[in-house]
């Protein structure tokens, strides 16, 4: 067989199956991750609010996640405070809050694919089971 022939229509369609999966899986992580840092960057911004917290607190709460759940990447103090500008920018408008966190293209540009690899404890070169593996433990 000739392996620059046209390949089976067959082989296309399958392949287009798994590429539509992928994108799937990828985008409903994201958006998993989008809600759970508008979740963290509300519970902040409250407690920066009330006056109960500041960067002491914001980093012993990094620290605490470190120490905890060490395998889970992502939650610098940094990181944190930008979870709560996140928050802070897209919560006084009810439509586009609930839409940011699905779609909004800044969102998503946001939140890179490199926040989802390091939530799921991955490194950057990894195999497509290890990406399986780690979505379904979680």
């Amino acid at each position: 067989m000739n392996k620059r022939a046209l390949p089976n229509p067959v082989f296309s369609e399958v392949l287009q199956h798994i590429q539509q999966a992928r994108h799937k899986i990828f985008s409903q992580a994201n958006t998993a991750l989008i809600d759970l840092y508008w979740q963290i960057g509300l519970t902040i911004s409250h407690k920066v609010q009330s006056q109960a917290w500041g960067k002491g607190v914001v980093t012993e709460l990094a620290q605490y996640i470190a120490h905890n759940a060490p395998d889970v990447k992502g939650f610098s103090d940094k990181n944190l405070w930008r979870m709560k500008q996140f928050y802070e920018t897209y919560q006084a408008d009810e439509k586009l809050s609930a839409l940011a966190r699905e779609i909004h293209p800044d969102i998503q540009q946001t939140f890179k694919d490199q926040y989802l690899l390091e939530f799921l404890g991955l490194p950057e070169t990894h195999s497509e089971n290890d990406l399986h593996t780690a979505i379904r433990q979680r």
